[in-house]
């Protein structure tokens, strides 16, 4: 896929849904310096397309994110922000970057509330409402959003059973944290290539099993168990 398209890009390399093909192909093959260098040669040449432009300093805050390089992923959707002052899905991204550190929570939980004010029905910035209030301490407020982003994706993001698993065990809901992590295993275990998350939700159901078993069971201190 990735030959077909870079032969189709020296035919028409003007483009831009072709270049948008091809960074997607780079992320999806893992190919992350080579999507890099792509995305930054399209904030370049299509530097008044504002389209490409999300598309592109999006996906660098994906890959840097991915390397924990948070600072530099922060950078390029603050970029985005100043650019696209009401873009809710830049809110979102950059609100679910600052909680998931645990970091600017208050405004976090502003602007991902926008987002979802925007788009209601979206099941992204649904799961990350439901974490920017788990991580400022709302945990009973942080299952109705979590479990409707389950509703709408959870068969197939570990992510959000796996934030919801996560909220179940605070409230000592334990079978509901059971039911959430396998359902995040599942997920994990299917995805190509698996997630990365897949060996933490493991640890997670090897503690649950052992808590349970236990006289007296207490979740752990902390925000995550």
């Amino acid at each position: 896929a990735i030959e077909i398209a870079r032969y189709l890009l020296k035919r028409e390399n003007a483009n831009p849904d072709l270049h948008r093909l091809l960074g997607v192909i780079l992320m999806q093959a893992s190919k992350e310096d080579e999507a890099v260098r792509h995305f930054k040669s399209l904030l370049e040449q299509f530097a008044n397309d504002d389209d490409l432009v999300r598309l592109a300093r999006s996906n660098l805050s994906v890959i840097y994110v991915n390397r924990e390089d948070y600072a530099a992923g922060e950078r390029e959707l603050e970029i985005l922000m100043e650019k696209y002052p009401d873009d809710i899905g830049v809110f979102n991204d950059l609100g679910y970057l600052w909680a998931d550190q645990g970091k600017n929570l208050e405004r976090a939980e502003t602007m991902i509330r926008k987002a979802v004010e925007g788009a209601p029905e979206n099941g992204a910035y649904l799961d990350s409402l439901g974490w920017v209030l788990f991580k400022r301490g709302k945990l009973k407020e942080a299952v109705e959003p979590l479990e409707k982003a389950a509703k709408l994706l959870g068969d197939t993001d570990a992510t959000i059973t796996d934030h919801l698993g996560d909220i179940y065990f605070q409230l000592r809901e334990y079978s509901k944290a059971k039911a959430a992590w396998e359902t995040a295993m599942k997920a994990a275990q299917s995805a190509k290539p698996p997630d990365k998350r897949l060996k933490e939700i493991l640890k997670k159901l090897d503690a649950l099993k052992v808590l349970q078993n236990s006289p007296n069971p207490k979740p752990v201190s902390g925000e995550n168990p």
